[in-house]
């Protein structure tokens, strides 16, 4: 299920990239205080290639994941990302350790999780960009996005309850 989902989630977003111009894709949004749409998919596809990428040792540390300009500025490369990661996402669960930090000068901690929990971190991080990006997809296009687009599956379901 939440590897269907990831791929739902990365065809909603290339769909999205799909319907956008470059110039839309990489104009800065003032609600969103100057990043673009762009940014924000570069942001999704990172952290889901740090999830990837750290699988193989069990060591995950976001903070430290590469941060590749050219997810945010060439459409097509972008939807090549999310492409390769539905293509790989499809792996066993495992034990992963998590390297965060809050400060500064604070030495990352070691927090133990699993590939499972983090793909589902992945998703709802995926969502809550969306989200910020319905708001800047407004501003810069007339495109029509669906009305999942951007909200958490929960939502969708109490939505959905309040109706019947």
């Amino acid at each position: 299920m939440i590897f269907t989902t990831t791929r739902e989630t990365a065809a909603t977003l290339t769909d999205t990239i799909d319907q956008l111009s470059d110039s839309q894709y990489t104009k800065p949004c003032i609600a969103l205080s100057g990043s673009s749409i762009g940014q924000h998919v570069r942001h999704i596809v990172e952290l889901f290639q740090c999830l990837l990428n750290g699988y193989p040792n069990g060591e995950i540390d976001y903070d430290s994941r590469r941060r590749n300009q050219a997810i945010a500025m060439d459409r097509e490369f972008a939807k090549e990302c999310l492409q390769a990661i539905t293509g790989k996402i499809a792996q066993p669960d495992k034990p992963l350790s998590l390297y965060v930090g809050f400060g500064k000068e604070e030495k990352p901690l070691a927090i133990p999780t699993t590939y499972f929990r983090e793909i589902v971190y992945n998703i709802e991080h995926a969502i809550h960009h969306m989200a910020l990006m319905r708001i800047g997809i407004h501003e810069v296009s007339e495109i029509l996005l669906p009305k999942e687009f951007g909200v958490a599956a929960g939502t969708l379901k109490y939505q959905a309850e309040c109706a019947r």
